[in-house]
């Protein structure tokens, strides 16, 4: 099961990070990074919309916990530069 890619999800979430947005795990966005288990091994990609929605630059991990942490880096990285991203998740509830 991943857990790991499930906590890595919550985490990313909990601080602004969108789906789709700022990060994918498995699916496709216009220029976000993903992560994504194709038999026994993890890979990062890219997902870009030239034209239509595609996968590139395809790079195996070394295990899920690699996956987690390229996924957390780059979320997080996405998030900040839109301005979404919440430092401290309490944040969320304090309006």
């Amino acid at each position: 099961m991943m857990n790991k890619i499930n906590e890595a999800k919550k985490y990313l979430e909990l601080h602004g990070a969108i789906y789709g947005i700022h990060y994918t795990i498995g699916g496709l966005g216009n220029n976000v990074y993903g992560i994504e288990k194709i038999g026994k091994f993890w890979y990062s990609y890219k997902s870009e919309k030239p034209y239509n929605y595609r996968k590139t630059n395809y790079i195996r991990l070394g295990s899920e916990d690699a996956a987690s942490d390229f996924i957390i880096k780059e979320g997080k990285r996405a998030a900040i530069k839109s301005g979404s991203w919440l430092e401290n998740s309490s944040q969320q509830n304090s309006s």
